[in-house]
């Protein structure tokens, strides 16, 4: 008698879901960073008081153009790291109910 191995069929590639769980995480950190880089500025002219009257109304749109691109960054950081914990927490599920599969 041979002991064979039996495979079972997944739809799914557990080395890809981690992969595209990390990868999700580490973009939303990215774009986490690029929100910060883009609001710094403004902080500082703010903060400074670096401007005068004439720019003024320039300054006001251009801080609201860069709040809004800051807003969309911190947009995709919370989404990305909803789809990588989502990911996470599928595997966990999917443990919890098939005890012998390669996720454990």
């Amino acid at each position: 008698m041979t002991n064979q191995v039996q495979e079972e069929d997944k739809y799914y590639s557990l080395d890809r879901i981690v992969s595209t769980s990390a990868i999700a995480s580490t973009l939303s950190w990215l774009f986490l960073i690029f929100a910060i880089l883009l609001l710094s500025p403004l902080v500082y002219t703010l903060a400074t008081g670096g401007f005068s009257q004439d720019s003024l109304l320039s300054l006001f749109f251009g801080g609201l153009s860069q709040v809004a691109f800051s807003l969309v960054f911190v947009f995709f950081f919370v989404f990305l790291r909803a789809i990588s914990e989502t990911l996470y927490l599928l595997l966990e599920i999917e443990e919890g109910v098939n005890p012998q599969s390669p996720a454990s």
